[in-house]
């Protein structure tokens, strides 16, 4: 557990301050940083369901880890504020069932 948080507290940790040197303005960081809470939502919801029923779980947690390392990777080539919010949401719905697995 201790390699899950800190895999997401490299990168999470600065993230304001490297959206604020690409241009972002207070409201689209915040916009972007939302996209954590958002994707906890829902998404544990529907992998859960998924997990129980027809894989085992250290399968799932592989191909989410392995997902969320490229969506992440997607993010990182992002520089407008919709697309950067859309693509870190989709990085965060990968990875916020993993932390429930």
């Amino acid at each position: 557990m201790f390699l899950q948080y800190f895999a997401w507290g490299t990168w999470y940790v600065t993230l304001g301050t490297y959206l604020s040197k690409i241009g972002f303005n207070g409201l689209n960081i915040g916009d972007v940083f939302s996209a954590s809470a958002w994707a906890a939502l829902f998404s544990p919801i529907f992998v859960g369901l998924i997990a129980d029923r027809y894989f085992s779980a250290p399968k799932i947690l592989s191909v989410l880890y392995f997902c969320s390392g490229i969506a992440l990777f997607w993010t990182s080539t992002q520089t407008a504020p919709n697309a950067f919010f859309s693509s870190l949401l989709v990085t965060m719905a990968c990875y916020m069932p993993t932390i429930s697995l």
